[in-house]
């Protein structure tokens, strides 16, 4: 058992390095939305009709302090976003709050 498992620790390891990174991005998304986010909703298109996925969107502002990778978010990516949120975050945790806001 012992040999299995010395065989597996590059695996466990980039599990571990996956996993944590998943979570550190997700909540750096989630405080750079709160933070700067503006939600913009219409077509940038005149008079063309778009579905709610593309008419609702999120910018970011940028800030001079702060480097923010991430500048616009469209519907899809808000909800893919709050569904990795809601799933890596316990009900009674400190980022409990900041997740909070931004589902709201």
């Amino acid at each position: 058992m012992m040999r299995t498992c010395e065989e597996e620790i590059e695996w466990y390891k980039s599990v571990k390095e996956t996993q944590g990174s998943v979570e550190v991005t997700s909540y750096g998304q989630m405080n750079n939305i709160n933070e700067y986010g503006v939600y913009e909703i219409g077509s940038s298109k005149k008079g063309i009709l778009v579905s709610r996925s593309e008419g609702i969107h999120l910018r970011l502002r940028e800030s001079k302090h702060k480097r923010i990778p991430k500048l616009f978010y469209n519907l899809d990516e808000l909800r893919d976003l709050e569904s990795k949120l809601v799933l890596i975050t316990g009900t009674e945790t400190t980022e409990r709050k900041q997740v909070d806001l931004f589902l709201d």
